[in-house]
């Protein structure tokens, strides 16, 4: 049986021994990219999903026979010298198979009184904004030099460095990668210190709900990498994020390994949950479909094969791993989730191409970009009707969500989990509907006469990505982007079970698209290799030693010949 989108529901008769080599419990781009991955180099591989389809937030879906993208806005597609998704979609063959699309500008910023329209190219939206804001050519100059060398230095990480790459990186990046990562920067200082215009630092933080909803707790490292890909080039996918979802799963599936469809994952089986560090074997699920428990295992006991987590800790360590739940709650206090959103979804009976031709594909409406940088760390008290918010328009680009003559649209802005708690069904309801159609109001303002052409809405709310996600926050970005490294993620291995491995948002790099991306390819390699940062860190030591050697001994050798003498 098939879905709409082609996915199949139900096992395959060949899949009846359930043994694989490893395991990936949730389907998300984390989940999809890491088995892709291994399937690709010849392991076995089985990917558990408890949705009707795979893909997590890279979803589409319709209503009538027009699609809605679930949650992809726009992603960062930068050069191949400041992004490392072009080495992982030339691997998995998404380079030749899915088709990127964008507009003529990065986006829009404004608020009643101003306008303004970031072009595509960093050295475009550096100069646009030194006309924009001359008096501060200084500090745009240093802003733009910034980013551009964190993302460069990130393109690639310790474990897809060369040996010798592995082996310069602290010395050339420590200035733009490793210090920010000590002194904990965030994007609000770093501005406060070199920037006074606080209309340029709201047009430079315009997209925060991005990452998260506070300038002053986002790491400066977050900040930079994707913010210079999206300066360079910020797509979307043709068809929907689902078609890179489904492409994913048919590599997976190509290649000898299996997504399973309403695999709803209940328990994760350890061979002796009372050892020191445990080792698992398999995990349980309930099949939806036909309302019974299954359980698939791992090919071998050993620390080779993995169980891969793409989900919420929250998740793995309250429901299938529950022995550990009261270790986790304490580390997950110092953790904090990222912010959630409120989404509009619409379409519009119309071509919005046609009715407001000046239109961007993307527009940052804020409430007043003249307010001081700081107040931003103030959205989390502000009425969820009255926030700054983010409307796109897909007739701007050839995205092929809906037939010609209709629009695809939506609103975003920031929400939180504890603005939709404790409501009855009728007053949930109720209050999708008036805030929604606040926000339709609001965007009347800037559009007159889109209201009018407005033919079908869905609200999505923290309580909608918490029921899909299964994350207690609602939150789509994993945890908080205040610190960045690995030591404040979960981490790829988890270090108190033998074969137990988290790539999603909630781990290293961490949030969005492509955090979700970059840590499917890390995780998948580091089990393909598990001692491939080893190897580096052994060849490392061996230079060094070398190079003191040297250094030694030529140092020594006038000594030496003077002793001779």
């Amino acid at each position: 049986m098939t879905s709409e989108l082609g996915i199949l529901y139900s096992p395959t008769e060949s899949s009846l021994q359930n043994k694989f080599d490893h395991i990936i419990i949730g389907s998300g781009l984390g989940g999809l990219i890491c088995a892709a991955k291994l399937a690709l180099n010849g392991k076995k591989v089985i990917v558990l999903e408890q949705h009707f389809q795979a893909g997590g937030c890279a979803t589409t879906f319709k209503r009538g026979k027009d699609v809605y993208e679930v949650a992809l806005h726009e992603m960062d597609l930068g050069d191949k010298k400041t992004d490392g998704k072009h080495r992982i979609f030339k691997e998995l063959g998404i380079d030749k198979n899915i088709t990127f699309v964008s507009s003529n500008s990065v986006w829009d910023i404004a608020d009643k009184e101003n306008h303004y329209s970031i072009p595509h190219g960093l050295d475009n939206a550096r100069n646009y904004l030194i006309e924009k804001f001359p008096h501060e050519e200084k500090g745009i100059r240093r802003y733009f030099k910034k980013i551009y060398n964190t993302a460069r230095c990130a393109t690639t990480l310790p474990y897809n460095m060369g040996y010798f790459q592995f082996f310069f990186f602290p010395i050339v990046h420590s200035v733009h990668f490793t210090w920010p990562m000590i002194r904990k920067h965030t994007i609000g200082q770093w501005l406060d210190f070199y920037i006074t215009d606080e209309k340029l630092k709201n047009v430079i933080n315009t997209n925060i709900v991005y990452y998260s909803d506070n300038p002053y707790n986002m790491n400066l490292i977050y900040h930079a990498i994707p913010q210079c890909c999206y300066y360079q080039k910020a797509v979307q996918i043709q068809g929907g994020s689902g078609t890179l979802s489904n492409y994913l799963v048919s590599v997976i599936r190509e290649h000898g390994g299996e997504v399973r469809l309403m695999a709803d994952v209940t328990k994760i089986i350890l061979q002796d949950e009372h050892a020191k560090k445990p080792i698992c074997t398999g995990v349980s699920y309930f099949d939806r479909k036909t309302k019974t428990q299954v359980n698939v295992n791992l090919t071998k006991i050993s620390k080779s094969n993995k169980i891969v987590c793409n989900c919420a800790p929250d998740l793995v360590f309250g429901r299938m791993i529950p022995k550990l739940k009261n270790t986790f709650d304490e580390r997950s206090k110092r953790k904090a989730p990222a912010v959630s959103l409120f989404v509009i979804y619409f379409v519009c009976n119309a071509d919005l191409n046609t009715l407001f031709p000046n239109n961007a594909y993307s527009t940052f409406f804020s409430n007043d970009l003249s307010r001081p940088l700081s107040d931003l760390n103030l959205v989390a008290y502000e009425k969820i009707e009255e926030r700054s918010f983010v409307f796109v328009d897909h007739s701007k680009v050839d995205s092929r969500l809906t037939a010609s003559g209709r629009t695809f649209c939506n609103i975003t802005t920031a929400a939180y989990i504890q603005e939709w708690k404790d409501l009855t069904p009728d007053a949930y309801k109720l209050k999708k509907q008036e805030v929604a159609d606040i926000y339709i109001n609001r965007l009347e303002e800037y559009y007159p006469g889109i209201k009018a052409v407005i033919d079908h809405i869905e609200v999505g709310t923290p309580n909608t990505m918490r029921r899909y996600t299964r994350s207690e926050s609602g939150s789509l970005y994993g945890y908080n982007p205040d610190e960045f490294g690995s030591q404040h993620r979960m981490k790829n291995f988890h270090p108190m079970y033998k074969n137990l491995c988290f790539s999603s948002a909630w781990s290293f790099p961490g949030g969005g698209f492509t955090g979700a991306i970059i840590c499917g390819d890390m995780t998948a390699t580091k089990i393909l290799d598990q001692h491939i940062l080893l190897k580096k860190i052994i060849f490392t030591v061996f230079c060094a030693l070398v190079i003191a050697a040297v250094c030694t001994t030529l140092i020594e050798i006038p000594r030496i010949i003077e002793a001779v003498k």
